[in-house]
């Protein structure tokens, strides 16, 4: 190795470190390919959800399509392990609904957060993004 090679990777590390929550932020606003929006999914297509983090949900739905959705704004309490409920009409779930993140056994007391619009993408897109989260998770 040569002399102060062993820098870089502390560096790198340290940009990570520092700059992590706007590397997150570039995988949920990345619009470098063309995504068709959705504005709604039909909610018996939907076959599970995965939290990502406060502010972003996967999609996981039955034909193995997956939407990415990136919420308006932090949903406060929206980890992992949490549980959110939703109302919706007309059997589909909306940009313009709300989902409540579920307070022990109080289902609908919780917060609630707007939805933002449904972005489809590929498995190593998903990937990507919740071994990123992984690396900047919040305890």
């Amino acid at each position: 190795m040569q002399h102060g090679a062993w820098l870089y990777p502390i560096a790198v590390l340290l940009l990570l470190v520092v700059h992590g929550d706007a590397v997150l932020a570039d995988l949920r606003n990345n619009n470098d390919f063309d995504r068709a929006l959705q504005s709604c999914v039909t909610l018996n297509a939907v076959n599970r959800t995965e939290i990502i983090d406060d502010y972003t949900i996967l999609f996981h739905m039955r034909n193995r399509t997956i939407y990415q959705n990136n919420l308006p704004r932090r949903c406060p309490n929206l980890k992992a392990d949490s549980m959110f409920v939703y109302q919706v009409r007309m059997g589909r779930l909306c940009s313009i609904d709300t989902i409540t993140v579920a307070q022990g056994r109080r289902l609908f007391q919780g917060v609630s957060c707007p939805l933002g619009k449904f972005a489809p993408i590929s498995e190593e897109a998903a990937a990507e993004i919740k071994r990123v989260a992984s690396v900047f998770a919040r305890p």
